[in-house]
C-alpha cells in the first residue's frame, strides 16, 4: 500500500504549457434555461404563440359618405374643362382670328395661352395656401370669378388694339384659375369621397 501511495500521480502545477481549466460557470445558463418553457412538439409552440402578448390592431376609422359627392365631382370636372376651354381659344382657330385681326401673328396667339405655365410656375405655391387657408368651397368660388370675369373681358370690344390687350389680361385671369384647377383635385377627392373611391374620383 505504501508503495502504491508513492506512485501515484501528483496533481498537476499550473504552468503556462499546461493550465489548469476551471469548470464552466453553470449557474446563469441553468437559471435562463429554468425560466425558458421546453417546448417538445408543435402544438405546445401554438400554446405558447397564442398565450403570448399581441399589440392592439388600432380601429378603422369610419367615413360618412354622401350621394352628392358624385354631382360635386362632375361640377368640378366641368369647371376644370371650361377653364383648358376658354385658356387655349384661338389655338385652333389661328386662320379665322388673324383674318378678323389683322395686327395678330403666330406670337400674338401664342402668348395668349403661354400666360398658363407662366403665372402657375410663379404663383402655385400661394395659390395652393390659400386654398389650404380658405377651404374648397371658397377657393372654388375664387376660381370661377376668375374665369366669369376673364371671359367678360372679350366681350366689351371690338377694337383690335383694346381687345388684344383685353385678351392678354383673360389670360392672366384664366391662369389663375388655373393653378386652382390644377392643385384642388386632391382636395377634392380627399374632402367627399372615402380613401377607396379617392383614385378614382381624381382621375375624373
Amino acid at each position: 500500500m505504501q508503495h502504491q501511495h508513492q506512485h501515484e500521480a501528483a496533481p498537476a502545477e499550473d504552468s503556462p504549457d499546461n493550465p489548469r481549466s476551471s469548470p464552466p460557470d453553470m449557474t446563469l445558463h441553468n437559471a435562463e434555461k429554468a425560466d425558458m418553457p421546453v417546448v417538445n412538439n408543435i402544438s405546445q409552440m401554438e400554446d405558447l404563440a397564442a398565450a403570448a402578448p399581441s399589440k392592439p390592431v388600432p380601429a378603422t376609422e369610419s367615413y360618412q359618405t354622401y350621394k352628392t359627392r358624385f354631382w360635386i365631382l362632375t361640377v368640378f370636372s366641368f369647371i376644370c374643362f371650361l377653364q383648358t376651354i376658354v385658356w387655349g381659344t384661338f389655338g385652333p382657330i389661328a386662320e379665322s382670328a388673324q383674318a378678323a385681326f389683322p395686327s395678330w401673328d403666330d406670337s400674338t396667339i401664342a402668348a395668349f395661352p403661354n400666360w398658363g405655365p407662366i403665372i402657375v410656375v410663379v404663383f402655385i405655391i400661394p395659390m395652393v395656401w390659400l386654398s389650404q387657408r380658405l377651404g374648397l368651397q371658397i377657393a372654388m368660388i375664387v376660381c370661377e370669378l376668375f374665369l366669369t370675369l376673364g371671359t367678360m373681358l372679350r366681350c366689351f370690344t371690338s377694337n383690335e388694339a383694346v381687345f388684344t390687350v383685353m385678351c392678354h389680361v383673360s389670360s392672366v385671369l384664366f391662369a389663375f384659375a388655373a393653378c386652382f384647377t390644377l392643385s384642388l383635385p386632391a382636395m377634392v377627392a380627399a374632402t367627399w369621397f372615402p380613401p377607396n373611391e379617392r383614385i378614382t374620383a381624381t382621375g375624373e
